[in-house]
């Protein structure tokens, strides 16, 4: 029985103690959290580079023999580089610019439809676009866009007879315009991907050939009507230097 009433005197001890124990002890420190990463932004200027596919559909006419050459089309590939700027604002929405110069190997061949033997070539060298794009970002690092401006290509015009005696050759810098859509992707804070569908047109231009030929006669200059346009698919990769 006194054990008892020992036990029981020590723990009313220690329950009475305890409260003034606990207050001597170092508080705990709160936990620590690291801080959220940061919103991506499409704020900026990047530069980059691009790869393609084109489909180009050329009308031709002569404008001397009031007559049609028709239609042809021909595929080829397209590529080079871009550079250009953003900025977002109002939350999701981005506004930029965009230059771009393309090397491209877009080759046709037309047969004229009243003289077999005799075929009219078109060569696009290179396209050049000047744009402007509105974009959204729906989610995290993603953008969706569409676009719009100027466009320029350069065009190489041949006509080959082998049974003739004549052949003739010609160049020209046309400008057009181009409207497209795509989206970009950055899976890196300054690396971006983007894949994109342009088309563009390109009025009908006058361009004249010149002609050599064994005859003088037959190595005079003559002009034909073309008009152009193209269809596009690029993929490409952007560089971005954030503010």
């Amino acid at each position: 029985m006194k054990k008892l009433a020992a036990i029981a005197v020590t723990f009313a001890a220690l329950v009475a103690t305890s409260p003034a124990m606990a207050a001597d002890l170092p508080a705990k420190a709160p936990p620590v959290y690291a801080p959220p990463p940061p919103a991506y932004t499409w704020t900026g200027c990047y530069i980059g580079g691009n790869l393609g596919v084109g489909k180009q559909d050329t009308a031709i006419f002569d404008p001397q023999l009031q007559q049609s050459g028709g239609t042809s089309n021909g595929i080829g590939l397209i590529g080079g580089g871009q550079v250009g700027c953003d900025y977002q604002f109002s939350g999701n929405w981005v506004v930029g610019v965009r230059g771009m110069f393309d090397g491209a190997a877009i080759k046709q061949s037309e047969p004229w439809p009243t003289f077999s033997e005799e075929t009219l070539g078109i060569n696009t060298n290179w396209i050049a676009t000047a744009l402007g794009r509105v974009g959204y970002s729906p989610g995290p690092n993603l953008l969706l866009y569409v676009k719009g401006g100027a466009a320029w290509k350069h065009v190489s015009y041949t006509d080959d007879c082998p049974t003739c005696s004549y052949a003739g050759n010609g160049s020209a810098t046309i400008l057009g315009w181009d409207v497209g859509a795509g989206f970009e992707y950055a899976f890196l804070p300054n690396l971006s991907a983007f894949a994109e569908l342009d088309y563009m047109g390109f009025p009908s231009t006058a361009t004249t050939l010149t002609y050599t030929a064994s005859t003088p006669e037959l190595a005079s200059p003559y002009t034909y009507d073309y008009t152009h346009d193209i269809l596009a698919i690029l993929v490409g990769v952007n560089w971005r230097f954030h503010p």
